[in-house]
């Protein structure tokens, strides 16, 4: 027997389609037809679809290639799982409600495929299974609870359309979000830019897939990305852009592009690291009557700067702030740092006229970073001396270089053999005096050094962000080659990012009290929710019955938030449907 479309007129005159499989009762002595998968009314698919009828004709064809493909593989070496810690993704895509904008996506392409459903299993497939899109569908298309209804071929279309799309989607979700959580807070905003790496061949390069080194260390065809959150850490929008290309100018064209999408008059105050901060983009913030907090490279400062710094007057020790508790147990706060401030006008060159600003200089001592960066010193010495003269000549010192001197007696380095490598020990000691020391600009005067160091010390979650896209959603190497199929990709990757922080920020959070009776906010790690995400699954034991496993805490939360009793080990599949409703 086999799977087959099934027409059936009913008595309002309209037809309901259904896919059927006939199964043989050996006791009746004829086949009784089963429903598999019901579709709908054929007038309502003809609004998604141009033909229906062949493209579910065409469908029961595929299920039955994929049952007898089934029915003649050996043994599984496990028992096939449902993935079920998407429904924390399903159900925020749920409350935004994105369809809308899809359904006028689907009526332009009259493709007939769903590009919605294309959308959300990409979205939750980078969140929970990682993979290239062909391994993806191959491994999750049947294990989620939600039954998808396009081929491998019409997901490639889709991503396609997706990445023409790109932009839309973005200002659509930002949309969304504002109706659902309220107005963003765009006081501040976080930028930093990263590069990702293709498996592709280095002819198929582009005006984005420049070839140059990404920040792993893979020579090779690269892209850039920059990526903008707002106050909360939440992602805002992210720009594309040519791999080996200068990352600062990237920083004004998003805050321009931000601005003008909300229409914002007021001031935002831009935060980034030392990678941004230019003479550029602080004349940019200031013209256009914004605010900017950057860190800044000491150890390449003027020379009256540095005798600023490494003066003793100005300095003030923090020591930790101990609770009640700590205080009345005779608990003595420990040294966590030293801090210098200081006002003074400062002047950047720019297209030949000088610019002057008022700025507040933040400057830390930190002596675990001092650690840090000795340490880290002394091993790149201790490479460097490893390295052959040959080495040496072909530039294959790299950061270390600076730490070096090549002296011949005849000037002739490239054909000298009396040519000598020789630690410049003078730089190693102008470099020794500011270990551990970083500093921070900012045009905010009027904000005291907590509130500096708090609104910068934000930025480690833009660093994380980065960090997630890399490794746990493994954003590269990117597997697809043409523009949009990239630009599709990076989509449902910032996408997914984007909701993991949604959950992270708004929908798993409570308050409640810590031991000594003080309010707390009770909230999950990023990792933590996608490690949820990933291994909570449910495996079935037969009667329509399936055994749960993956508890957390995140779970928890989850019940705690949504007051559901979701935490029990054996589920009906009614039972499962709880999960995704709101």
């Amino acid at each position: 027997m086999a799977f087959q479309l099934k027409q059936t007129k009913q008595r309002n005159g309209r037809i309901y389609l259904e896919i059927v499989d006939s199964v043989y009762i050996k006791s009746k002595g004829y086949a009784v037809p089963t429903v598999i998968k019901k579709i709908g009314y054929l007038d309502d698919e003809q609004k998604t679809y141009v033909d229906p009828i062949a493209f579910y004709k065409a469908e029961a064809k595929r299920m039955e290639e994929k049952r007898n493909v089934f029915n003649n593989e050996g043994i599984p070496y496990i028992t096939p799982e449902k993935r079920l810690g998407y429904f924390l993704y399903h159900r925020v895509l749920k409350k935004l409600n994105l369809s809308p904008l899809f359904d006028t996506f689907d009526r332009e392409s009259k493709a007939q495929y769903k590009i919605e459903e294309i959308f959300n299993f990409l979205t939750y497939t980078r969140a929970i299974y990682p993979a290239s899109k062909i391994e993806s569908f191959n491994r999750c298309y049947d294990s989620y609870f939600e039954t998808y209804n396009f081929s491998d071929s019409q997901m490639y279309a889709g991503l396609q359309k997706l990445g023409e799309e790109s932009q839309a989607v973005i200002e659509y979700v930002n949309m969304q979000y504002e109706n659902v959580y309220g107005k963003r807070d765009l006081s501040k905003t976080y930028f930093d830019c990263s590069n990702f790496y293709f498996e592709i061949d280095q002819d198929c390069f582009d005006y984005y897939k420049q070839s140059g080194p990404s920040k792993e260390n893979h020579i090779g065809a690269i892209i850039g990305m920059g990526l903008l959150l707002d106050a909360e850490a939440i992602p805002y929008t992210y720009k594309i852009y040519p791999g080996n290309g200068d990352e600062r100018p990237i920083h004004r064209e998003v805050i321009a592009d931000m601005k003008e999408a909300n229409n914002i008059r007021g001031k935002v105050i831009r935060v980034a690291d030392k990678g941004l901060n230019s003479a550029e983009n602080i004349i940019d913030a200031k013209r256009n009557g914004d605010g900017y907090i950057f860190s800044r490279q000491v150890k390449r400062i003027r020379p009256e700067e540095k005798a600023t710094i490494l003066s003793e007057e100005g300095w003030f020790d923090v020591y930790e702030k101990l609770s009640e508790k700590d205080i009345k147990d005779g608990k003595t706060a420990s040294y966590l740092y030293s801090i210098k401030v200081w006002i003074d006008n400062y002047d950047y060159e720019f297209e030949n006229k000088t610019h002057t600003y008022r700025e507040k200089r933040l400057v830390i001592y930190s002596p675990s970073y001092a650690k840090k960066e000795k340490l880290e010193r002394e091993k790149m010495l201790l490479n460097a001396d490893k390295k052959t003269l040959g080495d040496i000549k072909r530039d294959r010192l790299g950061t270390a270089t600076k730490y070096y001197d090549l002296v011949s007696e005849d000037g002739n380095l490239l054909n000298s053999k009396n040519t000598e490598f020789v630690r410049r020990n003078s730089k190693i000691a102008e470099d020794e005096e500011m270990d551990g020391i970083y500093m921070i600009v900012t045009s905010e005067i009027n904000l005291n050094y907590e509130q500096i160091r708090e609104i910068y010390g934000s930025l480690w979650e833009i660093e994380e962000s980065f960090r997630i896209l890399k490794t746990q959603f493994e954003t590269r190497p990117i597997h697809v080659s043409t523009l949009n199929a990239i630009f599709g990709h990076f989509l449902t990757c910032y996408v997914a990012l984007f909701l993991t922080r949604v959950l992270q920020k708004k929908e798993l959070v409570y308050k409640s009290k810590d031991e000594n009776g003080k309010e707390i906010t009770v909230r999950h790690s990023a990792s933590e929710i996608i490690k949820f995400a990933k291994h909570f699954k449910a495996f079935p034991i037969g009667n329509e019955k399936y055994h749960l496993t993956g508890y957390t805490d995140v779970l928890k939360t989850f019940e705690i938030v949504t007051k559901k009793k979701v935490n029990k080990r054996v589920q009906s599949e009614k039972e499962l449907k709880n999960f995704f409703t709101l």
